[in-house]
């Protein structure tokens, strides 16, 4: 029995050992990326006024957008990694929209993003 615990016990302690191979020049550390500006669309197509509130994921941009109904408004957002967005009705605060797009996503449409919403 004793052999078993010191058995599993040393798997353990190789288990720990950090030989990743990592570099601390590879690693790609958000701090070091450089923000993207991503522009937004949010197009109202219902009967009542929203209000979206776009959002780099960590809180490093923040944008706050009034689209009236049957309007459209646009707002450019800088992001580090993925861009929150979250839509309100003005009438009763209900959220109508919450939803996330990743940076590769958005630098692959070439920096637009068009969310049409139906309050």
């Amino acid at each position: 029995m004793l052999r078993i615990s010191t058995a599993l016990a040393l798997a353990l302690l190789a288990g720990c050992d950090d030989t990743s191979g990592e570099d601390d020049d590879e690693v790609d550390d958000e701090s070091r990326q450089t923000p993207v500006v991503i522009t937004v669309t949010v197009d109202n197509r219902g009967y009542q006024d929203v209000t979206a509130c776009l959002e780099d994921w960590d809180g490093h941009d923040r944008v706050d957008l009034a689209v009236w109904l049957r309007w459209a408004a646009s707002a450019d957002v800088q992001i580090m990694r993925r861009l929150k967005i979250h839509v309100y009705r003005d009438s009763d605060h209900a959220l109508i929209l919450d939803d996330f797009w990743d940076r590769s996503f958005l630098e692959a449409s070439g920096g637009r993003l068009t969310v049409t919403v139906y309050p």
